[in-house]
């Protein structure tokens, strides 16, 4: 459960960089003809940001307090 916060944010960091380097080559396969590779750019900006505000413990606290509950 701890590490779930850190797969989380290595996902986005990957979406991240995945989106910049299409974009910086310019590359358009696999698009839709609406989708761009910029808009994933942004989206995944606001996936990192929310990522980063993902406390570590978040998911082991759930679980816990959820074990909590049931006795």
């Amino acid at each position: 459960m701890k590490a779930i916060p850190l797969f989380y944010q290595a996902r986005e960091y990957v979406q991240f960089f995945y989106f910049a380097w299409r974009s910086y080559h310019k590359l358009t396969h696999g698009l839709d003809e609406s989708e761009t590779n910029m808009q994933g750019f942004v989206e995944a900006i606001k996936g990192v940001e929310k990522a980063a505000e993902v406390k570590k413990d978040y998911f082991y606290e759930l679980a816990e307090e959820a074990l909590e509950e049931e006795k």
